[in-house]
């Protein structure tokens, strides 16, 4: 190979990765947010233009140190609408991205924890910092085991297919024992979930979806059975008198969320809601022991 046919093929090489390198630079940048236990989000300088973003740490109010596991919601127009979320890790950090400019409604908890809400002034563009300082929550007043009578209403207006205002029937969680000794350790010392089943035809609210088991697949229209074939409930008193459930069919895609406040007369009251990806049904509850 002449000297010459070599210069060129090294002039050709060297323009090749100019090219590459100009190309490159001229992709949109990217800027790495996030931090905690979930993967970090990249996105480009115009998402970071136009959107703010919320970091922050969470901390024990008493010792200072960092908190882990603490799940932290960021929403603009209520709890149930789309929201952006992200979970603290051994650093108690934790980052909201993408954020809309405005105010954005910021929930900060872990169920051993004395949850707060913040209400942060997002800007465009610019990143707000965040400390926030948990209490410990008190221990739980109780236990569910046992049967309950479950009295429920609608809110008006949702769904359409609704054709009663009000249904009832029983829920029994089976006895805390097990569950205090297969609880884990950390970080929900004195905390530990129950289980159960419930008996309520959700039909007269939900419609026939109340029966399905899979993606278009129902149990058969054969009256009551069809209404209870699948009826799972777990629920947790999280500390003091604040109490969570989910009533979900074994096979079925949503659930029904329950929380609520047990009184001094022993008598829990709250809202529930019809979970998919948002609350498609919501309406009040009311549990009395039997």
């Amino acid at each position: 190979m002449s000297r010459r046919v070599a210069a060129v093929l090294r002039i050709g090489l060297l323009m090749i990765l100019l090219a590459l390198v100009v190309w490159g630079w001229s992709l949109p940048r990217e800027v790495q947010f996030g931090s905690g236990v979930n993967a970090r989000r990249a996105f480009s300088v115009e998402e970071a233009r136009t959107r703010g973003t919320i970091q922050g740490k969470v901390v024990d109010l008493e010792t200072g140190l960092p908190l882990q596991g603490v799940q932290v919601y960021g929403y603009r127009d209520g709890p149930t609408s789309d929201y952006v979320s992200d979970g603290t890790g051994a650093s108690g950090e934790f980052g909201l991205a993408l954020l809309v400019p405005g105010v954005v409604t910021v929930d900060i908890g872990r169920t051993d924890l004395l949850e707060q809400r913040r209400h942060v002034a997002v800007e465009a563009g610019k990143t707000t910092r965040l400390i926030v300082k948990l209490a410990k929550a008190p221990p739980p007043c109780c236990q569910l085991a046992g049967k309950w009578r479950v009295e429920l209403t609608i809110d008006p207006g949702t769904p359409s297919n609704v054709s009663a205002s009000t249904i009832s029937g029983t829920v029994r969680f089976r006895s805390g024992l097990w569950a205090r000794v297969t609880a884990p350790s950390d970080p929900d010392k004195v905390l530990y979930q129950e289980y159960g089943s419930f008996h309520i035809d959700w039909r007269p609210f939900l419609g026939y979806w109340a029966t399905e088991v899979a993606d278009d697949v129902y149990a058969p229209d054969n009256g009551w059975m069809a209404a209870y074939m699948f009826n799972d409930a777990a629920g947790t008193v999280l500390s003091g008198d604040r109490v969570d459930m989910i009533f979900q069919g074994g096979l079925s895609h949503n659930r029904i969320s329950l929380s609520g406040t047990i009184d001094k007369d022993g008598i829990l009251r709250g809202r529930w809601c019809n979970m998919g990806f948002t609350c498609s049904s919501t309406g009040d509850f009311v549990m009395t022991r039997m």
